[in-house]
């Protein structure tokens, strides 16, 4: 497996200066981990080298690619064979969707930022390399102020609890993403329960326990953890300040073998008011998929401005459910629910999960949750669109026998449309 780099790209003018839109084109073929340069594209060259800071977002829209978080080349190619073999018996369109086709990242002054994005191609690796395609939106801030980092300390090897750093200036509703701001590839965030903490060494555990046999060498099994988990976290805001569910926290999990050290993440909130803000509520009776697109769709479809583009971010507000981007074959909700249960088996129970007082489901649920993430950014078109979804649709995951067992059987997802 080789390091390819993109063949070629084109972008698309947005109408402020502050969100820009490019459609790039990457050229890879399954078994590739292609490094995503935004400067390759004249638009977004332009943005990232006028602005303070910004934030990022990335959509694959093919079935059998991923977008992950790193910077380290070497680590990133032995990390997307160990996945490869972690979903070998599951299809590309199932593993790309577990390791996710959505990216979120932030940009610095001059086009530096925390981790760059890179492109995963699943498939037969025998197949001949093709041209993939990949929605970027950037938006920008010309001035200082939005942008706060804070230095967490990792007292070792492990998932823990961290307090989300707080955003300085921020309007009243919005959204926040948190990176981290190294390129080490043996450290991942992530949104999970917050109280019990069996549930984080669980969790360490598990991640383990998923690429144990995927690879020999501990630091490629440690960089395929980071990258199945991601980078970065995306969230709502209010005045400043996440926006998440009750039992919800963030996680910074560190998953190679050192002591303690610091760590710093970066918090930068997307400076602009949301245009919408609304919360959905989705039946989860029993474990399973559901898709929510045309439900999601609805819920913005009068809020957005008729020729304005911009982002539409999705937030699961539960630690046991969690949402994915998907073909609309009809066999995928299937073969995604068999492929977890297979990768993530209640058979841990016995072996070494200690969280277990809630039944057999439970702390699976939560491994499953954040493999797949509680959250979910979707380009927004001019005619209001959520344009990556064409033949795409997004699921809400339940992880439970029974889903939303305190709360109606049902679960919330907050959509805050953000367009200009």
């Amino acid at each position: 497996m080789r390091v390819a780099t993109i063949a070629s790209s084109s972008s698309v003018d947005s109408p402020r200066a502050d969100v820009a839109r490019a459609t790039m084109r990457v050229r890879a073929r399954p078994g590739e981990a292609v490094a995503i340069d935004l400067r390759a594209d004249a638009a977004l060259a332009v943005a990232l080298a006028r602005c303070d800071e910004g934030v990022v977002h990335a959509c694959a829209t093919d079935d059998d690619v991923a977008l992950v978080s790193t910077r380290d080349g070497a680590r990133r190619t032995g990390a997307v064979d160990a996945l490869a073999r972690v979903f070998a018996r599951h299809g590309a369109d199932v593993a790309s969707a577990a390791v996710g086709r959505t990216w979120d990242g932030v940009a610095l002054s001059g086009g530096a930022g925390a981790r760059g994005c890179a492109l995963v191609a699943f498939g037969d690796a025998g197949a001949a390399a093709r041209e993939r395609e990949v929605v970027v939106t950037l938006t920008t801030h010309a001035r200082a102020g939005e942008r706060t980092r804070t230095r967490s300390r990792a007292r070792a090897s492990g998932c823990h609890l961290v307090e989300a750093p707080a955003c300085e200036a921020t309007p009243r509703a919005g959204t926040a993403t948190w990176a981290l701001a190294d390129g080490d590839a043996a450290a991942s965030l992530a949104v999970n329960e917050n109280c019990d903490p069996d549930v984080r060494a669980d969790l360490d555990e598990a991640l383990a326990a998923i690429v144990r046999e995927a690879s020999e060498d501990e630091a490629t099994r440690a960089a395929a953890r980071a990258m199945l988990v991601g980078g970065a976290v995306r969230a709502p805001v209010t005045n400043g300040r996440a926006r998440m569910g009750t039992w919800q926290g963030l996680y910074l999990c560190e998953h190679g073998a050192r002591g303690e050290h610091a760590r710093d993440v970066l918090a930068v909130c997307d400076a602009r008011e949301a245009t919408a803000r609304t919360t959905i509520v989705v039946s989860a009776g029993k474990r399973g998929l559901r898709d929510i697109t045309d439900d999601v769709t609805a819920a913005i479809r009068d809020a957005h401005r008729p020729g304005t583009i911009g982002t539409l971010h999705c937030f699961c507000e539960h630690t046991s459910a969690s949402l994915v981007v998907g073909p609309s074959d009809p066999t995928f909700a299937t073969r995604f629910e068999d492929a977890l249960n297979d990768i993530v088996p209640e058979s841990w129970n016995d072996e070494f999960f200690r969280h277990t007082a809630e039944g057999p489901d439970d702390m699976p649920a939560h491994v499953k949750s954040t493999i797949v993430g509680a959250h979910k950014t979707v380009p927004v078109d001019a005619d209001g669109t959520l344009s990556p979804l064409n033949g795409q649709r997004l699921y809400l995951c339940e992880h439970r026998n029974v889903g939303g067992f305190n709360s109606g059987l049902a679960r919330r997802v907050t959509l805050t449309l953000q367009c200009d």
